[in-house]
C-alpha cells in the first residue's frame, strides 16, 4: 500500500540530496513499521470495545443521526471560522499596505516640496477639514433641536388630552 508519506517522498527525491533523502526514507519506514506493530498489538484490547460500540450504534439509529448532525454543525462552524481568520488576515495585511503607501506618500511628498509648503498645504488641508466638521456639527446640532422640540410638543400633548397624570381622563 502506498502512503501519501512515500508519494511525499518520492517527490522529494529530486529536490533533496542523496544522503537526507535515504536518511527520511529510512526513518519513515521504521516509523511506520512501528506503529504496524503497535496497532497489531493493541487491536486485541480496542476490538471488544469497538465491538460495543458498533452493536450500540446499530440498535440506536437515532444516536448516530444526532452524532452525524452535531459532527455537521462543528464542521460548518470550524469552516466559517477558518474563512474568517483569511478574511482577518487579508484585511489587515491590506490596511496595513494602505497606511505604510500614505505614510510613503506623504514622505514623498515633503521630500519633493520641501518641509515649509508642506507645513502650508498641510495647514490650509486641515483648516478645511476643520471647516467641513464644523458644518457638519452645526446641520446636525440644528437636526437635534428640531428633534427635543418635537419631543417637547409630543410631551405636552400627551399631557393634555391623553390618559397621562392631568388627562381628561374618567373622572371617579
Amino acid at each position: 500500500m502506498d502512503l501519501p508519506s512515500q508519494w511525499t517522498l518520492a517527490i522529494l527525491k529530486g529536490f533533496l540530496p542523496e544522503p537526507v533523502h535515504a536518511f527520511l526514507y529510512r526513518l519513515n519506514s521504521e516509523v511506520t513499521a512501528a506503529l504496524y506493530a503497535f496497532a497489531a498489538q493493541m487491536w486485541p484490547v480496542v476490538a471488544p470495545l469497538v465491538d460495543r460500540v458498533g452493536q450500540a450504534l446499530a440498535s440506536s439509529p437515532d444516536l448516530v443521526v444526532l452524532a452525524v448532525f452535531i459532527t455537521i454543525v462543528i464542521l460548518i462552524v470550524q469552516i466559517l471560522a477558518y474563512v474568517q481568520r483569511i478574511m482577518m488576515f487579508w484585511t489587515r495585511l491590506a490596511m496595513r499596505a494602505v497606511f505604510w503607501a500614505g505614510v510613503a506618500a506623504v514622505g514623498a511628498m515633503v521630500w519633493q516640496r520641501g518641509l515649509e509648503v508642506s507645513v502650508r498645504d498641510a495647514i490650509v488641508w486641515g483648516s478645511k477639514v476643520l471647516g467641513f466638521a464644523s458644518g457638519v456639527k452645526d446641520v446636525f446640532m440644528g437636526e437635534y433641536q428640531k428633534y427635543e422640540e418635537q419631543e417637547k410638543l409630543r410631551g405636552r400633548t400627551a399631557g393634555v388630552g391623553g390618559m397621562g397624570m392631568g388627562g381628561g381622563g374618567r373622572g371617579w
